[in-house]
């Protein structure tokens, strides 16, 4: 609002922070969550981004530069077992996980500086950082195995561009990667925050440490396990049931429609364009709307897909699919979000 007079009559708008469920980047907005833009103020505002690992000569290939980026991880790992010895409460112990981040990114602050980012970054951190803390150090070293590290590297380098640097969608595809395949657990959780709290700017600083060179990542895997794009909604007799309002890498947010067709008021079925082309649903979260789990059905991998074969409930994680049909009985429209493996 404007100021009249010179008095001190202006109100700072109400800022909301909150992390983006979808690109794990912390986001702020100041209208009660209506529209949100990347939150300022926080570490990312502080690293300073290097030129691209490969592009300069640090990397050799983006195999190297993913490499750099997974022996930070250790880093950090090796920083926060540290912690675990030398915190006496969660405050010092959240202090001493913020300056492990700030080693894993080369980045060094001024205590000034330090304060600030504390107070933005602390607070995105704070449930995993009560989780990590009471699980203590053995669950968290314990969760670091060979198999985990090698998912996070894969991640890296599978998202990672040729250059040696993420693109912001890259960030957010590695993030997602590291979001589907990691073991749940509260080093996950702490892990990804780690990742929201450091954005594109640190991971590329990552990757330009300079540690690697020759790395192999031949044993990385890199073709996703659910094609998203081959599902669509399916239209019945010239009306479609449902729609898609966004598409991510593995996920789909999806509103119900009505059909004269059928006797529910809220329909949607999405399906693939071939019996034998399926995934498996690994989650559904219902954003909008009342519901019933009830109400969610598939038809099983090569089997007719809809209308040529029944549907029926399906066991989530498990079911490998070719159609995904929701409904809602009565009451307000839905929208749901479901995610594959």
């Amino acid at each position: 609002m404007a100021c009249n007079g010179g008095g001190n009559c202006c109100v700072p708008p109400a800022i909301t922070i909150r992390i983006n469920p979808d690109t794990g980047l912390p986001e702020q907005s100041s209208d009660g969550g209506v529209t949100w833009t990347p939150a300022a103020g926080g570490l990312q505002s502080v690293i300073v981004e290097p030129v691209p690992s490969v592009t300069s000569g640090v990397a050799a290939t983006k195999c190297d530069a993913a490499t750099n980026l997974a022996g930070q991880v250790d880093v950090w790992i090796a920083q926060v077992e540290t912690d675990f010895d030398t915190a006496i409460t969660l405050l010092e112990f959240a202090v001493g996980v913020l300056e492990a981040i700030l080693a894993a990114v080369v980045t060094i602050l001024s205590l000034g500086t330090l304060t600030a980012i504390e107070a933005a970054v602390l607070p995105l951190l704070g449930a995993a950082l009560f989780a990590v803390w009471g699980a203590g150090k053995a669950a968290f070293s314990s969760y670091w195995n060979v198999g985990v590290k090698d998912d996070i590297l894969c991640a890296a380098y599978c998202t990672i561009g040729d250059n040696g640097a993420f693109t912001d969608a890259q960030f957010t595809e590695f993030w997602q990667r590291c979001n589907n395949q990691l073991p749940v657990g509260p080093a996950k959780m702490l892990f990804l925050g780690f990742l929201s709290s450091v954005g594109r700017q640190g991971v590329n600083a990552m990757a330009a440490t300079g540690m690697s060179a020759d790395a192999d990542c031949d044993d990385c895997d890199c073709e996703t396990d659910c094609e998203i794009d081959n599902w669509d909604i399916l239209t019945y007799n010239g009306t479609p049931i449902g729609s898609i309002l966004a598409r991510g890498s593995n996920w789909l947010i999806v509103q119900g429609s009505s059909h004269p067709d059928f006797g529910t008021p809220w329909n949607v079925m999405i399906q693939t364009p071939d019996n034998n082309l399926c995934c498996i649903p690994i989650s559904v979260e219902w954003l909008t709307g009342d519901h019933d789990d009830e109400n969610l059905f598939g038809v099983d991998c090569g089997a007719a897909r809809w209308p040529g074969s029944p549907t029926g409930a399906f066991d989530m994680g498990v079911a490998e699919l070719n159609t995904v049909f929701f409904r809602k009985d009565a009451g307000d429209n839905f929208t749901a979000k479901i995610t594959f493996g």
